[in-house]
Formats: C-alpha cells, sequence, structure tokens
C-alpha cells in the first residue's frame, strides 16, 4: 500500500490507518484496555490475544468474544470494550511505532530507488519493504 501511495506523490505516509478487525478494538489495545482473559494468550498486541477479543475462542474452555454494537444509526457494528473500575490503562503503541519506523524506513529508501545501493541498517536487501521483524533481526545480528 506505501508503494502506491508513494507512486500517486503522496510525500507523507500515513500510519494507524489500517486495522485487522476493528478500530475500537484496536483503540482499546492502544491503551491496555484488552480484559485479563485475553491477556493470557500473550501481549494485547500479539494476534491470538488480538483476535480473540474479536472472534472468541472455540472449543473446551474456549472465549467468547467482545460484545458487538452498532454505531449510532449506521450499519457499521463495531467491538464494545469492557471498561469497569479494575481496569488499568497503560500505552501499549508498539504497533503503531513499528508502522511508523517501517514507513519512515521505506518511504527513505523509495525516494531514492533508482540508485542501486546497500541499504544500510537493513536484513531485507534492495527492493524489499523492511518489516519489524527485519529491524530486530538487524538489531539482534541474527
Amino acid at each position: 500500500m506505501w508503494r502506491r501511495q508513494l507512486s500517486a506523490g503522496i510525500q507523507s505516509i500515513p500510519v494507524g490507518d489500517f486495522s485487522f478487525y476493528d478500530q475500537v478494538l484496536d483503540a482499546a489495545v492502544l491503551v491496555g484496555a484488552l480484559p485479563a482473559r485475553y491477556r493470557e494468550l500473550g501481549e494485547p498486541t500479539d494476534f491470538p490475544a488480538y483476535f480473540a477479543a474479536a472472534r472468541g475462542v472455540a472449543g473446551e474452555g474456549g472465549l467468547a468474544p467482545l460484545e458487538m454494537t452498532k454505531w449510532f444509526d449506521t450499519n457499521y457494528h463495531h467491538l464494545v470494550p469492557e471498561l469497569g473500575p479494575d481496569t488499568e490503562f497503560h500505552l501499549s503503541a508498539a504497533g503503531v511505532l513499528d508502522a511508523a519506523a517501517t514507513s519512515i524506513t521505506n518511504s527513505h529508501r523509495w525516494s531514492d530507488w533508482r540508485r542501486p545501493h546497500p541499504t544500510p541498517n537493513c536484513a531485507a536487501g534492495p527492493g524489499r519493504i523492511v518489516t519489524a521483524d527485519d529491524r530486530r533481526r538487524a538489531r539482534s545480528g541474527s
């Protein structure tokens, strides 16, 4: 998607404009407001916990998903965060920050894509999108 935006002449690439399931769930994950029963599956930003909140987990000892409700008087439905007096909020911005770093890294590379050169600090190599996993591998030296 970022390549398409850059080829259309967009100079600043937005992040946080994509959701794997639901923007309201994304906001709840961003502020750490995922119920404890889902956090037992991993960090709120990990797919198992995220999709358990969105879709539930089937089978013995499964988990029900978050409730859904209509957005005002539209046909759009969104997940309803479970907030209460015991909800502990904390910033969980790793996903947004990784997307911003990926966008910055790739925007820099694409603006100069015609010159063949090695990409500094990049395990991906020329012509590939640098992902958060690529950056982690480069930092760890593996």
